[in-house]
């Protein structure tokens, strides 16, 4: 569960909501 982008380094148990906004 874990969700690592450019400006996002962290762990999500939860649906990434904000990879929608990209």
């Amino acid at each position: 569960c874990c969700v690592k982008l450019q400006w996002i380094d962290g762990c999500s148990d939860e649906p990434p909501l904000w990879m929608d906004l990209e």
